[in-house]
C-alpha cells in the first residue's frame, strides 16, 4: 500500500499554546509619531514566564483589520485602507532562544520615507517555532502536523507634518419602539483627521426641565481610520412620558469634542 505523508504548517493568531500563553510581550501595541524622512527606533521587550525554554521568530507583516458590522466604509472612490508600512520594518534580532524566566530585548527600525504622510500600518509578528509531530514508522496515510502560535502587535505610524485628529457626530436618532416600552438611540462617529482614533462615546438623556435622567456610556470603538465612521448603539427604558434631549458627546483624548443633539417624545 502506497504509504501518504503530508506536512502542514498553520499559524494561529492571538491564539497561543500554553508556553505561548506564559509570555509577556510590552508594548503589545505600537503607536508611533515620526517625521517624514527620519528613521525611528525602539525596544520590544519580551519575557519567557514558563518553565520551558522556547524558541520564537519574528518577522514584519501587514495590518490586522478588524471592523464591526456597525463600520461604515468611505465611498468606492476613497481609499477602503492604510498604506502598508510593513517594508519599512527592520528586527534585531529576528531569531531568539529564549530561556525560562530571561528576558529579550528586540530592535526595531522603521525607516520612513520622505514622501510620506498622514498614517501607515503594518504588524509585528511574533511566532514560537515548534517541530511538526513525528512520523510513526510503518503506518500508513499519516498526515504531519506543524502549529505555529503566533501573536500579532499592530504598528501604526503617523507623520507629524500631516497629523490631524479630529471627529464628528454624523446622525443621530432617537426612536420610540412601536410597543412606547422603551427607545432606541443610534449614533454615527466619523473620523475628520489623517490619523486613526478610538473615541469614548457617551449618551445624555436631559428631559423637559433640563434636568439629566440618564447617561449611558458607549464605551470605546475601536480603531476608526480616517474617513472611516463606526455606528453605535443603545436602548433606554423611560420611567415617565414628555418630550427629552439626547446629546451624544465623542471624546478622542484631545481639547476638542464632538457633540450633536436630537429631541424625541416619549408618549
Amino acid at each position: 500500500m502506497r504509504k501518504l505523508f503530508v506536512l502542514c504548517t498553520f499559524c494561529f493568531l492571538l491564539l497561543p499554546s500554553p508556553l505561548f500563553a506564559s509570555i509577556e510581550i510590552d508594548p503589545m501595541r505600537m503607536e508611533l509619531q515620526a517625521d517624514s524622512g527620519k528613521p525611528i527606533a525602539g525596544y520590544i521587550s519580551i519575557t519567557n514566564r514558563g518553565n520551558e525554554n522556547i524558541d520564537i521568530s519574528l518577522s514584519p507583516g501587514e495590518y490586522r483589520y478588524m471592523f464591526s458590522v456597525e463600520t461604515i466604509y468611505p465611498k468606492n472612490s476613497e481609499p477602503q485602507t492604510l498604506p502598508s508600512c510593513k517594508n519599512w520594518i527592520n528586527l534585531k534580532p529576528d531569531k531568539v532562544k529564549l530561556e525560562k524566566g530571561k528576558t529579550q530585548q528586540i530592535q526595531y527600525s522603521i525607516n520612513v520615507p520622505s514622501s510620506a504622510k498622514n498614517e501607515y500600518v503594518a504588524a509585528i509578528l511574533i511566532d514560537e517555532e515548534q517541530p511538526a509531530a513525528p512520523i510513526e514508522p510503518g503506518t500508513a496515510g499519516q498526515v504531519r502536523i506543524k502549529i505555529t502560535p503566533r501573536i500579532n502587535i499592530p504598528v501604526y505610524v503617523e507623520i507629524k507634518d500631516s497629523l490631524k485628529m479630529s471627529c464628528e457626530i454624523t446622525n443621530l436618532e432617537a426612536v420610540s419602539s412601536k410597543n412606547k416600552k422603551f427607545v432606541w438611540f443610534s449614533a454615527a462617529v466619523k473620523n475628520s483627521g489623517t490619523v486613526h482614533i478610538r473615541p469614548t462615546v457617551t449618551l445624555t438623556i436631559i428631559d423637559q426641565y433640563k434636568t439629566v435622567v440618564k447617561k449611558i456610556p458607549l464605551g470605546k470603538t475601536l480603531p476608526i481610520f480616517a474617513g472611516f465612521a463606526e455606528r453605535l448603539t443603545a436602548e433606554w427604558v423611560p420611567d415617565f412620558t414628555g418630550k427629552y434631549t439626547v446629546v451624544a458627546t465623542a471624546d478622542i483624548g484631545t481639547e476638542n469634542f464632538a457633540q450633536k443633539s436630537a429631541e424625541f417624545d416619549v408618549k
